[in-house]
């Protein structure tokens, strides 16, 4: 697994990406990594009028906040974290500029926010499609910060997928309790259920099952 070395957290200026953007802060510190905060105008604010594009909105304007914003953000974060965060400014698509960006991160953070609209509905919320597009660990960060991660929680399924988000949950919080679950349903189980087996033989029989799952679980650990 390689260091975290570089952070990108994307921010609208919301309190759920705010507090992503903290997140952030302290994993950079934590792992004395490179930090960007990135927002992006959204290029839908021009709408046709004749031949061409006009403005909705003065993008000069929209543009220059958007960097006053972010300059207090990392001012913050400076204060609060003792980290140094390079500002970026983009004008696009949010999710196109965002894919993009991330692939010169080793990670991505982003705030919660619930999908309410009908895009939301069919396409999933912008984290989540964000979650298809990039190629780089995407954090989600869904409350404020109080300090580093305590517990964290991880599903082992036994592919390749499962084990990189091992690796990547350890390496994120070393310090922090890591915690491995797998979930399975037993087909002999339900099978046996339907049957006058009784309930001391079906409760060894899980009993076994679920041994010869958690023997797994530990070669696959000690294998990654």
């Amino acid at each position: 697994m390689k260091p975290f070395d570089s952070i990108l957290v994307a921010t609208d200026f919301s309190a759920a990406a705010n507090n992503a953007v903290r997140r952030a802060a302290l994993l950079a510190r934590e792992h004395n990594a490179r930090l960007s905060i990135l927002h992006v105008i959204d290029r839908s604010g021009l709408y046709r009028s004749g031949k061409g594009y006009s403005p909705a909105i003065d993008m000069p304007v929209k543009t220059a906040q958007a960097r006053v914003n972010l300059r207090q953000l990392a001012d913050e974060l400076s204060r609060t974290f003792k980290v140094t965060a390079d500002t970026v400014v983009k004008i696009g698509d949010p999710l196109d500029v965002l894919a993009s960006e991330s692939s010169r991160a080793s990670l991505v953070v982003l705030g919660r926010r619930g999908g309410s609209s009908i895009k939301d509905w069919l396409l999933g919320t912008p984290a989540e499609r964000l979650l298809d597009a990039c190629a780089r660990p995407v954090l989600v960060v869904k409350q404020t910060v109080e300090g580093p991660y305590r517990q964290v929680l991880t599903g082992l399924d036994f592919t390749p997928t499962s084990d990189a988000a091992a690796l990547v949950a350890a390496a994120l919080a070393p310090a922090a309790n890591l915690h491995l679950t797998h979930v399975f349903r037993s087909k002999q189980n339900d099978a046996l259920l339907q049957t006058d087996v009784p309930s001391a033989t079906l409760r060894e029989l899980r009993e076994r099952e679920d041994a010869g799952i958690i023997a797994r679980m530990r070669r696959r650990v000690a294998a990654i």
